[in-house]
């Protein structure tokens, strides 16, 4: 790396620092802090050689961002990295300090959060009376936020100095507790004693990074200072981020082994809610976590930012309160910093925010700005995945560098531990399992696919003679092998896959946690796909990507968890992997080159990119002022332990407004990261509201909460982004090319150029460029072959209508219908119910919905409860209709009786009619007469004039009276007619109540469709032949917007009306 050129404030302060004693450097964001921490090192390095300076940062992404520029500043080859974390550092001196002993191994977070799970368990199973107010009850401290204030409760009491006593190590933690009043400290004290406990018998030689960082400080204090040609150099970057206990470590480093140099900002703290205090940075020597320093020096030249951005650093500086003994320095932009370009986005729904981020990175995007230089800051970790989903469905390519979820939420991962899980105990398996393996990464079946596998394995159960539910087929195929080898019907791969990796992983029970998974991920042939697929671009890259960066990491978490104890087995690891909340961070490495970065403002603190976008700038969200210790009030520790309780009253501290601070300097932070350009977003609905901090750049004054300062906009100019204007994904730009080369409203020049854009996404091989992918480029199938080519069609009653109001859906519906829904397996269910019912009464119909209830499939309990309410108003009108046809005399003749019958006029063409279906059910009158009945389950009745017009029902009347009602079989296998009188017909619909002119209520609705006649019967038959014979047809016509069922287009009625392009255009 080039030596870069520094102003005269830059070399002063650098020339000030190399006088061997302790100093401290102030700057604001982009005043040139890690600039000139590279000079710093490599010109001590160059003077004393590659071991006399070191960097530390407080967490290692810090640390790995500033390692590889310090390493080409400095030319030389060193001894271990030159900047790395304090952890790591303290990790080191432990490890140098232990000799040839077993080295510290650190617990992580997940690992912290499993074994409070157990103790916590343990103790509800028990019954131990732990001492916990009313308030943190049993449930309280069942969930995750609580036991993360628990481990913060333990980090911040080793912080202060609490931790250590005769008997029990929170003893300190307990006495505080008592005497301020917290009876919550006092019972976490008894509960991080048995952690403790837990780990010096369970876990011998593993210590949390707090514990890591005292065993260091404590091994520095041991030593004696260092002659001065021996002293190593300790730069802090980011010094603000620093914790109470790495303050005494860093103040035993500068008595024993060198000078410290800090460079921070207390504006830019972004670890208060962890118990970092800038003010620590500032604080009087006589503390033991201070360093006794120089005066301080200031860096006062902003480099990084031009234009309307100098202004807005010192509106929102100003806003953050001072840290004690701490004076702001000045700052002025340099006259060659960069203009930063400043535009703001209003947004009326998450997935609009979502999409104007993605068209302002890519109209940014250049070979001068490529994707890895830009970075999307968001408030929060849990915005950072579904932000990264949506921009790789937008073809650009985004990582999250967040902490996210953990490693067993990952689809892939939960699905490699579940296939080894249930292979090992198949008599575990479910059928959600069953769904989770098929429609998961290694089965890949959609949910459709899912479905129709259901459809496939019950319609040959069925066949069979047997009435499993596919549930129950289902898992008995999966975990039985023969099951599946002895289907004869075609199964999708990914089902055959599954099957046979439970049974070969069964196989091998006996073989390591690290073997079975290996021998499981091999089988599922994602490793080649998915090599294969991440050398390309786009969603499928990004997908692949982050499937093997997943693997790789559990891979990694296998490797430790074998080196500490070789001999555990796989069902313990899979049991403590499944009971890990938190996520571990990752030392595994990630493909991150070419990509966006998704982060919160900690993970980009030291960092510098060409364009950003601070997104989620929403009222509650940023600034967010909530509690985060509510559960324990863990803010309070460090001024219950130093600060009477006179002086406390007297503060009368607003703890809202420490955290507004926090929230701010994360918004400082977030906003000083680019040099080109910026994108502020947020949502305006009627439940979203922008917040102050993104009305400060939005061109309208406001009052930020809490702060008594009437803030004016840094720009009253600030631009709008129009998102529309950019095209975003490669589909989109395919299609707008497309429609502008066929377009009869493009010019010559526009179409040639359409023409050549197409020709060169069809060589780089994008989908849907070529023309030979086009829909409509093919000739016509069928076009003079008709659907029948015999003549005899078909004619269902229930098809009739639909026909009659579309033939091109009629036609799709038959050559390719869709899956089967709720509203379908229901009414199937209520035909059921109302064919087997011999008594009418509300539970005894319930009680047979009971009966065949399971053999429903619901995608969520939400789903199950809703569809049965459904089904228990269906039930409620049922029960009405019934009953009150039994009391008025009505006897049930036939129920899901079969009709058939045969209709021709004799024309040349030879078509024939044939209509076959089945009616309900046939009610008998006393006079002999016959109704013909059929149930509806939908939520609408018809109107009356649609219900004379209904073509079902008329061809149920016909057939009755032709003889096309088949009443029995006899045991010749003779069909013989059923002969009455016709009545008329009628449709009963349960879940529609109604009441009748002059009558009392009902809880079913019945439209009557009045008495075919002779002349009614001889216009119906020629219908049913004008029908027939334009069914026979071999082209279907259709409008040109399909209809909606329950509010919504079937996608089987969609596709066949996108106009893509004519062949003849």
């Amino acid at each position: 790396m080039a030596i870069v050129s520094l102003d005269q404030n830059q070399r002063d302060v650098l020339a000030a620092v190399t006088d061997g004693r302790n100093h401290r450097v102030f700057g604001a964001p982009g005043t040139g802090k890690s600039t000139l921490i590279r000079e710093l090192v490599a010109g001590i390095i160059e003077s004393r050689g590659q071991a006399a300076a070191r960097v530390i940062t407080p967490s290692r992404q810090s640390a790995t961002a500033m390692r590889d520029e310090l390493t080409l500043r400095a030319g030389v080859a060193t001894e271990g990295p030159l900047a790395r974390s304090i952890s790591s550092l303290a990790f080191a001196i432990v490890s140098e300090a232990n000799g040839d002993g077993f080295p510290p191994r650190l617990l992580s977070g997940g690992e912290q959060d499993a074994i409070l799970k157990d103790i916590l368990d343990g103790q509800r199973e028990t019954g131990v009376d732990a001492g916990w107010p009313d308030d943190i009850d049993i449930n309280v401290r069942s969930i995750r936020e609580f036991r993360t204030q628990v481990r913060d409760l333990l980090s911040r009491s080793r912080d202060l100095g609490l931790f250590g006593g005769d008997d029990r190590p929170l003893a300190k933690l307990a006495q505080l507790g008592e005497s301020a009043g917290r009876p919550e400290w006092v019972a976490a004290a008894s509960l991080l004693d048995d952690y403790i406990e837990y780990l010096e018998v369970s876990c011998p030689g593993q210590v949390d990074p707090a514990e890591l960082i005292n065993n260091a400080t404590a091994i520095l204090a041991k030593e004696s200072a260092r002659p001065i040609d021996e002293q190593i150099t300790l730069v802090l970057d980011d010094a603000q981020d620093f914790t109470p206990s790495h303050w005494r470590f860093i103040a035993a480093w500068s008595r024993s082994r060198g000078p410290i140099v800090a460079f921070g900002d207390p504006d830019t703290a972004t670890a208060g809610f962890r118990g970092t205090d800038p003010g620590v940075l500032t604080a009087s020597p006589d503390s033991d976590t201070a360093v006794t320093w120089e005066p301080p020096l200031s860096l006062s030249t902003l480099h990084r930012q031009g234009g309307v951005m100098p202004d807005a650093i010192a509106t929102v500086r100003a806003i953050i309160g001072l840290a004690d003994g701490y004076t702001r320095p000045a700052a002025d932009p340099s006259p060659a910093a960069p203009t930063t370009v400043v535009r703001t986005s209003l947004a009326s729904s998450p997935s609009r925010e979502r999409d104007t981020i993605a068209r302002f990175l890519r109209s940014e995007h250049s070979p001068e700005k490529p994707f890895d230089a830009m970075a999307v800051i968001v408030r929060s970790g849990a915005e950072a995945e579904s932000l990264v989903s949506h921009l790789n469905a937008m073809n650009i390519p985004a990582f999250a560098e967040t902490t996210g979820r953990p490693l067993r939420d990952h689809p892939v991962v939960a699905s490699l531990l579940l296939l080894v899980a249930r292979g090992l105990h198949p008599e575990n398996l479910t059928i959600d399992d069953v769904r989770t393996l098929l429609t998961g990464p290694i089965g890949g079946l959609s949910s459709l696919e899912y479905r129709a596998v259901r459809r496939t394995v019950r319609a040959a159960e069925l066949a069979s003679g047997s009435n499993l539910s596919a549930d129950a087929i289902l898992v008995r195929m999966m975990t039985d092998r023969n099951e599946v080898v002895v289907f004869n019907r075609p199964l999708p791969r990914g089902f055959t896959t599954v099957s046979r990796i439970l049974h070969d992983v069964g196989a091998a029970r006996e073989s390591q946690m690290d073997e079975l998974l290996w021998s499981v991920w091999n089988a599922t042939g994602l490793a080649d796909r998915w090599v294969s697929e991440s050398t390309k671009t786009g969603y499928a890259a990004t997908y692949a990507h982050d499937g093997l960066d997943a693997v790789l990491a559990l891979f990694h978490v296998i490797e430790t968890a074998l080196s500490n104890s070789p001999t555990e087995s796989a069902d313990t690891f899979i049991e403590r992997m499944m009971g890990q909340a938190v996520p571990n961070d990752s030392l595994s490495p990630r493909m991150t080159v070419g990509s966006v970065v998704v982060a919160t403002p900690a993970a980009v603190v030291g960092r510098e990119f060409a364009v950003t976008v601070v997104a989620g700038l929403n009222r509650g969200v940023w600034p967010n002022l909530r509690n985060r210790s509510a559960i324990l009030h863990n803010t309070e520790l460090a001024s219950a332990a130093f600060v009477s309780s006179e002086e406390r009253d007297q503060q009368q501290l607003d703890p809202r407004r420490a955290v507004l601070h926090d929230e701010v300097r994360l918004f400082l932070l977030a906003i000083t990261r680019a040099t080109d350009s910026m994108l502020l977003t947020a949502l305006k609905t009627e439940d979203e509201a922008p917040s102050p901090l993104f009305r400060i750049f939005a061109g309208s004054k406001t009052r930020i909460e809490d702060a008594s300062l009437d803030v004016a906009a840094a720009n009253a100019l600030v631009p709008t982004f129009v998102g529309a204007n950019y095209v975003t994904t490669l589909r989109e730009l395919v299609a707008t090319l497309r429609a502008k080369l066929i377009s009869s409203e493009s010019t010559d020049s526009e179409t040639a150029d359409a023409a050549a854009a197409l020709a060169k996404l069809v060589k780089e091989g994008v989908g849907g460029a070529a023309p030979s992918e086009w829909l409509g480029m093919r000739d016509i199938t069928g076009e003079h072959r008709p659907l029948f080519p015999d003549g005899a069609v078909s004619v269902s009653p229930s098809g009739l209508d639909n026909f009659d109001a579309s033939a091109l859906d009629w036609f799709v519906e038959s050559v390719a219908s869709g899956a089967s829904t709720i509203s379908m397996s229901m009414g199937t269910l209520i035909h059921w119910v109302a064919e087997k019912a011999t008594v009418f009464d509300i539970n005894t119909l319930k009680t047979l919905v009971d009966t065949r209830w399971s053999e429903l499939s619901f995608e969520a309990p939400w789903v199950n409860e809703a569809q049965r309410a459904i089904a228990d108003t269906l039930v409620t009108g049922l029960s009405d209709y019934l009953t009150r046809a039994e009391q008025g005399g009505l006897e049930e003749v036939l129920h899901e009786q079969r009709l058939r019958i045969t209709i021709s006029d004799g024309g040349a063409d030879g078509v024939t009619a044939t209509i076959g279906g089945r009616i309900d059910r046939i009610e008998r009158h006393a006079d002999g007469t016959a109704t013909i009945v059929d149930f509806k389950t939908g939520a609408k009745a018809k109107s009356d004039a649609d219900t004379q017009e209904n073509l079902q029902l008329r061809a149920y009347q016909y057939g009755l009276v032709n003889g096309g009602v088949v009443r029995r079989v006899d045991s010749d296998g003779i069909t013989v007619p059923f002969h009455a009188e016709n009545a008329g017909a009628k449709l009963v619909f349960p879940a529609v109540p109604s009441t009748p002119k002059g009558g009392s209520p009902l809880e079913y609705t019945e439209n009557v469709q009045a008495v075919s006649d002779d002349t009614a019967h001889a216009e119906f038959a020629a219908a049913i032949m004008e029908a027939a014979r334009g069914m026979h047809q071999s082209v279907f016509t259709g409008p040109r917007v399909g209809r909606d069922f329950a509010g919504s287009l079937d996608p089987n009625k969609v596709w066949v009306r996108i106009p893509e392009v004519s062949a003849h255009e």
